[in-house]
């Protein structure tokens, strides 16, 4: 954990505020956010780490964080733990800087075994402000996501399809989009490396 050494206690804490879903005990959010931090190559100090959402996966600690090096972009990461198997990464996504608190976020739940094939399964999670969630996928209309008090829902897209997410605030106005990833190939690189771990602006 050489990176949260002199800035751990102080980049937990931020990183919890505001946080959704079931708290995370303090074992599991260092290792997600070491994890990220060495994933991006980003130092603890003077980057801004958040946890979007925390529950469960597979029955599992789960979390869905941003980090942003100052005047840089956020890295959305998605993850999920065993104590015996390690850190699951299940999405790297660099998003633009403007308008990343207002993007819901997705990523396709894979299995956890063998070479982790997509299981069909997808978690939503929206932004605070929120009303509500819709998906299209390929020329498909917009079906709703239904949501859970801590913003955060799950709906099943074939692995191979396109999608896109867009979440809704209150009067019907459009908060933000976000395309659905498909599953990266190959985790070795730096996210935004590839079309499947960016959006463009």
């Amino acid at each position: 954990m050489g990176r949260l050494v002199h800035h751990g206690d102080v980049l937990l804490t931020a990183a919890r505020r505001g946080a959704r879903g079931t708290p995370l005990d303090d074992a599991n959010l260092r290792g997600f956010v070491e994890s990220a931090l060495l994933d991006s190559r980003l130092p603890a100090a003077g980057t801004t780490v958040r946890v979007r959402w925390s529950g469960s996966e597979h029955g599992r600690a789960a979390a869905l964080l941003t980090v942003q090096p100052a005047g840089g972009g956020v890295i959305a990461y998605a993850m999920h733990n065993d104590a015996r198997t390690g850190w699951w990464t299940d999405l790297r996504l660099l998003l633009p800087a403007a308008g990343a608190d207002q993007r819901p976020i997705g990523w396709r739940i894979r299995a956890d075994n063998g070479t982790r094939p997509p299981t069909g399964e997808v978690r939503v999670i929206a932004p605070p402000d929120a009303a509500r969630v819709t998906v299209v996928v390929g020329g498909a209309p917009p079906a709703s996501v239904t949501l859970d008090a801590s913003n955060a829902g799950t709906t099943r897209i074939p692995p191979d399809q396109p999608a896109t997410l867009t979440a809704y605030s209150r009067d019907g106005s459009v908060l933000g989009t976000t395309p659905l990833p498909l599953v990266e190939a190959n985790g070795s690189s730096l996210p935004g490396d590839s079309p499947a771990t960016r959006v463009a602006p």
